[in-house]
């Protein structure tokens, strides 16, 4: 099972050309099993532009699974919460009452690979979506940055800096942008 926590994310700063994606970030997370780290021990940093964010409840890391031979899948969804960070970053992290299930997901995902490892297969990914803020319109020029931790307290790194948002939500999309709900 190969992990794509952050594979489309990267790959559309790629194609942008103007975003850096950082290699080094980027090897270490391949080498990271998503049915053996302990999901607690991550974290995923957000840097957003004036104008956007993260719509309540919908920040969410998703566990799929399939085993091929008996027709078995699993897609399991798991809440992620927030903190606000005093240099304007977000943290998001597994919810607590989440991380249960996902360890459980993860052990059964786990069993299926290794009982017939060419018959399982799976991904793990981040799904976001936005809403528009009282800041204004968002900049064309916008960028965002994604960084990361790999194990708990450990060092924060960078994956992608300067992605635009253009590649992230085309013209119509941030039109569509409904307005975040106060808080």
């Amino acid at each position: 099972m190969k992990s794509n926590l952050f594979a489309a994310i990267a790959a559309g700063a790629l194609l942008a050309g103007c975003a850096t994606v950082n290699p080094i970030t980027l090897a270490r997370l391949a080498t990271v099993s998503p049915l053996r780290a302990d999901p607690a021990d991550f974290t995923v940093f957000l840097r957003l532009p004036a104008g956007l964010d993260v719509a309540p409840g919908q920040a969410r890391l998703v566990l799929l699974a399939e085993r091929r031979d008996t027709g078995d899948t699993l897609e399991g969804r798991y809440v992620l919460e927030r903190q606000d960070l005093p240099d304007g970053q977000q943290a998001w992290r597994v919810a607590r009452p989440d991380l249960a299930r996902l360890r459980a997901d993860q052990a059964r995902a786990r069993a299926w690979k290794e009982a017939v490892p060419d018959e399982s297969g799976g991904s793990l990914s981040l799904t976001v979506g936005g809403c528009r803020t009282d800041a204004g319109p968002i900049a064309p020029d916008a960028t965002v940055d994604v960084g990361l931790t790999l194990e708990r307290d450990g060092p924060r790194l960078p994956l992608i800096s300067g992605a635009p948002v253009t590649r992230i939500l085309d013209g119509a999309e941030m039109g569509e942008l409904q307005p975040c709900p106060p808080q």
